[in-house]
């Protein structure tokens, strides 16, 4: 159990390198509203599962995808991917299918 709680208190640790509190907040109640898993959803746009995506979900995570000049700040933390908060792993994941939303 003690590794269980080690787990949930990292997961809680996690402080945000690149985006701000809001926009991580925003991100993450897109994706909460999605009714899907962060790894979920990039899965499905990874494999562009259209049954899964339709205009809406897209138009969603595309309103609250962070700015280009973030997604470039988020790639120099690539390799510690594993460190980052959750809204930064999941833009940095599928940030080449919103390079459009600058």
């Amino acid at each position: 159990m003690d590794s269980f709680n080690e787990k949930s208190t990292a997961k809680k640790m996690k402080v945000l390198r690149v985006l701000d509190p809001k926009a991580a907040q925003n991100l993450m109640i897109a994706l909460g509203s999605i009714k899907m898993t962060a790894e979920e959803l990039s899965r499905h746009l990874l494999t562009v599962n259209e049954e899964m995506l339709n205009d809406s979900v897209l138009q969603q995570l595309a309103r609250y995808m962070p700015e280009q000049a973030k997604l470039q700040q988020l790639e120099e933390y690539r390799k510690d991917i594993e460190d980052l908060h959750e809204a930064e792993q999941f833009s940095l994941t599928v940030r080449i299918y919103f390079t459009f939303n600058t």
